[in-house]
């Protein structure tokens, strides 16, 4: 990032980035993504024409990976920000890992209350599942969402 004084903040990911990132990272990134849905979509429109079958619509799945707190998060609303809006306008919705941790007393079990965060503690049949089950274009799926700020739960159906 550059200076403190051509950066902005956005609300929803509450971290600094300034309009040359957005100008060299971000706005290229989205047009590189758009790229690769477009070509997903066209991909699976030939595929059922020449097998002469219906195209069942699939969401377009994209992950982030890195180590624990270096801003994944962050990241993803940013992107989700910029690919919902215009030129784009494509519906996107983020799904956070914390969704698929283990429960605190199975990590405590485990002794992985260290390591939270980190591969080891994640319930990996729940996410295989779960990408499973959206790559099929299960629009009724359900996931549980932490919401840190109340410290409770929620079922958040995909897609809204």
């Amino acid at each position: 990032m550059n200076s403190p004084r051509d950066a902005r903040l956005h609300p929803k990911t509450l971290f600094v980035v300034s309009d040359e990132d957005l100008l060299a990272i971000y706005f290229p990134l989205c047009s590189l993504i758009e790229m690769h849905v477009n070509a997903s979509h066209q991909l699976r429109h030939c595929r059922a024409e020449f097998l002469q079958n219906t195209q069942q619509r699939v969401p377009f799945i994209l992950g982030i990976t890195g180590a624990v707190s270096v801003g994944k998060t962050a990241c993803a609303n940013l992107l989700c920000m910029l690919l919902s809006g215009l030129p784009f306008k494509r519906h996107v919705q983020v799904v956070s890992t914390d969704s698929f941790l283990l429960p605190t007393e199975e990590l405590r079990r485990r002794d992985l209350l260290r390591h939270k965060g980190y591969p080891e503690s994640y319930d990996n049949i729940k996410l295989h599942t779960f990408l499973t089950a959206a790559r099929r274009g299960i629009s009724s799926l359900r996931v549980a969402a932490v919401l840190c700020e109340r410290g409770s739960k929620r079922n958040l159906p995909l897609g809204q």
